[in-house]
């Protein structure tokens, strides 16, 4: 802490000042460059100092992602009120620039709380199947809950006079997130962890420990490795707006679309749990992706005869099949850490992020990969061009053959995949005994001390 004081209070200070200096030479550089600098200097010291915070203070009682919801949800009102209510038609430009920069980085430093669910339910039961089958509810009740609320807010916004209207932001918004903020509270307070480690296990690795142990657990690679593979298609076209937008040219069918595709979801969340637990979790989403290269030459077919009818169906049934296979995704990944636990001796959740040094830089680079054969036959930035029926097929043609490749190349390495539930079920038995183990060896290290300190006392 001497150390990280010493760096980063000199870094706020520093952020501070740098509000004070004159943005007007800068000018053609940046607007409020200055401002700017020091708005990032400054949430770098604040995202430590709130690190640090919820690490000592909340991690202790409330585990290691129930803090983020109880210390992120009220400042992240807070700055949605402000972006609200700001008067920034009376700042001139550089002003409402750097002021903005401002309250978005703040924002930013504490919204993390709104994703703490996915995370929560990765430890929320040591039992795989329990915790598929929460994952499996939460996912619905997490759809449905958005769904409804696509219908209210329509309703709510023409009342303060539309989506383009300030008050709508000042008075619909502030007022649904003082309803569904405080709701997100019940992940905080009415849910525990249950990892299985020993209540007197107390964590010490240093950084190239957990990133060399991290970096040895063959599950996450192949997660990263499929994932990698799987965005050769990024920056594809959505085959939905080519039909109805270019080719249909009826975007009003965009919603009816929407509306039944939204059907096929809550089945599959309902089977999730059962094809899960026949089939296994390596299975059902290798077919999820079968079923996505299948629907890719089926959307072909639709567009190519215009037809919304085999469009709906191909796309209804694969949503249907394809969310169990996304349920099984997020269990696996929480029956990963559970390895890494077993294998290692710690979960070591906070590493994952190590992958990012490697991927991001190779997702970058596979990232470009369709804009650039987009580039070579004419298409960058005039969507226009998709009127034309000849350049529409010949992008819809590229479109498929990378969509069916990027699927394809995703299923490859879970072949490699072999942490069965039979497998998770030995790890977690094992972690029990470890755990029973350790308190027993604790609480024998604990009686045979007291003696020696009472006789030292005497």
């Amino acid at each position: 802490m001497k150390r990280m004081n010493s760096l980063f209070i000199p870094m706020a200070t520093i952020g501070l000042a740098l509000y004070f200096i004159p943005q007007a030479p800068f000018e053609h550089i940046l607007p409020a460059l200055p401002q700017v600098l020091g708005t990032m200097l400054l949430t770098n010291a604040l995202s430590f100092y709130y690190k640090i915070f919820v690490y000592k203070k909340l991690s202790p009682k409330y585990g290691k992602y129930r803090p983020w919801i109880i210390a992120g949800g009220i400042p992240s009102l807070v700055m949605i009120i402000l972006l609200a209510y700001m008067p920034f038609n009376n700042m001139p430009y550089y002003t409402r620039f750097w002021v903005l920069h401002l309250l978005f980085s703040f924002y930013n430093n504490f919204s993390s709380f709104a994703g703490q669910a996915g995370n929560m339910a990765n430890v929320i039961s040591p039992n795989t199947e329990e915790r598929t089958r929460i994952m499996s509810f939460g996912t619905f009740l997490g759809s449905a809950i958005p769904s409804v609320l696509n219908v209210v807010l329509p309703v709510l916004a023409t009342m303060t006079g539309g989506y383009e209207n300030l008050r709508t932001y000042r008075i619909v918004m502030p007022g649904l997130l003082l309803v569904f903020i405080p709701m997100t509270y019940i992940l905080a307070f009415k849910v525990e962890d249950k990892v299985v480690i020993a209540k007197t296990h107390k964590p010490n690795i240093s950084l190239k420990q957990g990133a060399k142990a991290v970096l040895s657990n063959k599950y996450h690679w192949i997660n990263h490795i499929s994932a990698l593979l799987g965005s050769v298609n990024a920056a594809s076209i959505a085959f939905v707006n080519v039909l109805f937008v270019y080719s249909l040219r009826k975007e009003w069918l965009i919603g009816l679309y929407m509306t039944i595709i939204g059907l096929a979801y809550n089945p599959g969340f309902f089977l999730a749990p059962s094809l899960i637990r026949r089939f296994d979790k390596k299975n059902v989403r290798i077919f999820s992706n079968t079923m996505h290269i299948i629907n890719t030459f089926a959307m072909y077919f639709a567009i190519k005869a215009d037809s919304f009818v085999i469009f709906l169906i191909s796309n209804f049934l694969t949503v249907l099949f394809v969310t169990p296979g996304d349920i099984a995704a997020q269990a696996m990944g929480a029956d990963q850490w559970d390895y890494q636990q077993y294998r290692y001796g710690e979960r070591l959740d906070g590493f994952a992020g190590i992958f990012g040094l490697f991927m991001t830089p190779l997702t970058t680079l596979t990232g470009m990969i369709v804009p650039t054969i987009f580039a070579s036959i004419g298409f960058t930035s005039d969507w226009d061009i998709l009127y034309d029926p000849l350049m529409r097929n010949k992008i819809v043609y590229i479109s498929v053959i990378l969509n069916a490749l990027s699927f394809t190349l995703r299923i490859i390495p879970y072949f490699f995949y072999d942490l069965s539930t039979e497998k998770h079920k030995f790890i977690i038995d094992e972690l029990k005994k470890r755990a029973e183990l350790e308190e027993s060896l604790a609480a024998q290290e604990a009686s045979e001390a007291t003696p020696a300190e009472a006789g030292a006392g005497e």
